[in-house]
């Protein structure tokens, strides 16, 4: 099988590096977005698929182009994000109700719209192959309000939320269990490290890893200047390669190595 990544928000900092990044190391790579340039992706050798992640209903289908174009995607990023700033700095009711509404469909509703197709799909993947979903994120969910940065706020702590239960669903509930603690004595250590194990008459070794991946200053606070595409590139592929269960709460420096305690 050839291994194959599907990039939701294919921005020019980002999206563009961690797309580079995977198809260096051998992936086919679709890259998704609302006004794609076709023929500069045929040129870098990625596949491109129009999609408005301020849609949510053209989630489903834009994923299921990328399968059929490139197969299943064992790597799944979300990327996209949007803000709509409060006519009055100092008031976050002074930003449109469609405003914000559209940002949130942006944010959660269409993350959860492709992890309905992508989950699915993880499970089609050959077991030897690792499933990794990563959202990007930022400290919006950890840090004290930002009065103008409502919206965007409001996104993120949707989507780190979803993470967070993706992990717990696919790990502790719906047939599913955690091998992350008590592996060690299995015969297949290495591969239960990063596996869920189906309980079903017969077990399936599903290596699935969700991760809100955030970029931080050394000193763990916000990047400021230092936010760049290429750092994500290295993080995420360094999570995807992850032979264990990481922190669904990822945070990375600007030179792509994980922040002290993460």
């Amino acid at each position: 099988m050839s291994l194959s990544a599907f990039i939701l928000g294919a921005g020019s900092r980002v999206g563009r590096s961690v797309a580079l990044k995977l198809k260096a190391e051998g992936y086919k790579v679709a890259i998704g977005s609302r006004n794609p340039d076709f023929d500069a992706a045929k040129k870098d050798g990625f596949y491109a698929v129009k999609v408005d992640a301020a849609k949510p209903e053209t989630i489903q289908g834009a994923y299921d182009q990328v399968r059929d174009a490139i197969g299943t995607p064992n790597v799944v990023v979300y990327n996209p994000a949007a803000l709509t700033f409060p006519a009055d700095r100092t008031d976050p009711l002074t930003v449109p109700l469609a405003s914000f509404i559209g940002d949130q469909d942006v944010g959660a509703h269409s993350l959860f719209a492709l992890a309905q197709s992508a989950v699915p799909g993880f499970a089609k993947v050959p077991a030897s192959v690792t499933r990794a979903f990563i959202v990007t994120g930022n400290l919006l969910p950890f840090i004290d309000p930002m009065i103008p940065m409502v919206t965007l706020g409001v996104q993120k702590v949707a989507e780190a939320y979803l993470v967070k239960v993706f992990n717990k669903a696919y790990y502790e509930d719906k047939g599913y269990r955690s091998v992350s603690t008590n592996y060690h004595s299995h015969p297949y250590s290495t591969l239960l490290a990063c596996t869920s194990i189906l309980l079903t008459d017969a077990p399936v070794f599903m290596v699935t890893s969700f991760y809100f991946a955030t970029q931080v200053s050394s000193t763990g606070g916000l990047p400021g200047g230092e936010m760049a595409g290429e750092p994500h590139a290295i993080a995420y592929w360094e999570l995807i390669q992850r032979e264990e269960l990481g922190n669904w709460d990822h945070r990375f420096i600007k030179d792509g190595s994980a922040f002290e305690g993460y």
